[in-house]
């Protein structure tokens, strides 16, 4: 190309930019430009100084040559794409860590929970036998309904529901208890 044409420059620009998956935003930062300035070099509506030309040959590691001809050196450019699904496949495999890890502490908890929630019966059944059949009082005669709306309002609470719903039930709960009592 013996002088510069501005739509080819349009069109390498913008593809070495996505490419490269960077923002024109991110891009304009490296560059030390503004925005604006790499938007309207990617539509074609400016052109950039010889300076910025520098600067961009320099940030994408390519020659004056290869930007002013449009074109990448063929071996540069499958570099550069294997490097990015490098970088892509990298951040994926972070992101699966992440999530087995997260997984990984939600079994525990629920674990956990489960063995809580096992309890409930047993203490029931333990608070019943040390009543020995005598007639139950308020609190025994109803310890697992008790612990039950208690352990569903942590249950609430730990995956992100509403426990006051929890609470109201409990409180309707009890309400209903004294009405029926009457």
């Amino acid at each position: 190309m013996n002088s510069f044409d501005k739509d080819a420059f349009r069109e390498f620009i913008l593809r070495l930019r996505k490419t490269e998956n960077l923002s024109q935003e991110k891009m304009a930062e490296m560059l030390g430009v503004n925005e604006k300035t790499v938007r309207n070099w990617e539509k074609g509506v400016t052109i950039p100084t010889m300076d910025d030309v520098v600067s961009i040959a320099n940030l994408f590691n390519i020659s004056l040559e290869e930007i002013f001809s449009g074109e990448l050196n063929s071996e540069k450019e499958m570099d550069r794409k294997v490097s990015s699904m490098d970088q892509s496949i990298n951040e994926i495999n972070d992101q699966i860590s992440r999530t087995n890890e997260n997984i990984s502490d939600i079994g525990e908890d629920v674990k956990t929970m489960k063995d809580d929630i096992g309890l409930i019966p047993k203490i029931h059944s333990a608070l019943k036998e040390k009543n020995d059949g005598a007639s139950e009082n308020y609190f025994t005669g109803h310890i697992f309904e008790l612990l039950l709306f208690l352990a569903l309002g942590f249950l609430s609470i730990y995956f992100g529901g509403f426990p006051i719903l929890s609470v109201i039930a409990f409180l309707l709960y009890l309400v209903l208890l004294e009405l029926k009592k009457k």
